[in-house]
């Protein structure tokens, strides 16, 4: 079975010539998941913002879910959180804010050596 492996070359300013690791595969699932999360919180920013009502069963779902990452923001700000009336969640959009720079935190953690000299 014949496997393709795809790399890339880089010229950096003093002339040498870098080829990129396979794809990293860590990374790429890190930021899959996080892309997954931050959709989720998203979803739920949008919600809160127009003041969708907390029975429906989407909204119920989506707040369900996205509770345990919006959770640890909860009573940073000294706003009371009302689910069905509309607010911009500072809370939620920290949550987007840490999951995304965990996220690029522990991608470049696992891309670290990714890159040869050739």
């Amino acid at each position: 079975m014949a496997h393709i492996v795809r790399t890339t070359e880089e010229v950096v300013p003093n002339g040498e010539t870098t080829v990129a690791a396979p794809a990293n595969s860590l990374a790429r699932i890190v930021y899959f998941i996080a892309s997954i999360i931050e959709t989720i919180l998203i979803i739920r920013l949008l919600l809160a913002l127009l003041g969708a009502n907390s029975n429906n069963a989407f909204a119920s779902f989506i707040y369900a879910i996205s509770w345990p990452f919006v959770q640890p923001f909860i009573g940073l700000f000294s706003i009371q959180s009302n689910l069905g009336v509309a607010r911009l969640e500072v809370e939620t959009l920290m949550a987007i804010i840490v999951v995304g720079l965990i996220a690029w935190i522990v991608a470049n953690f696992a891309s670290i050596g990714d890159r040869r000299r050739v």
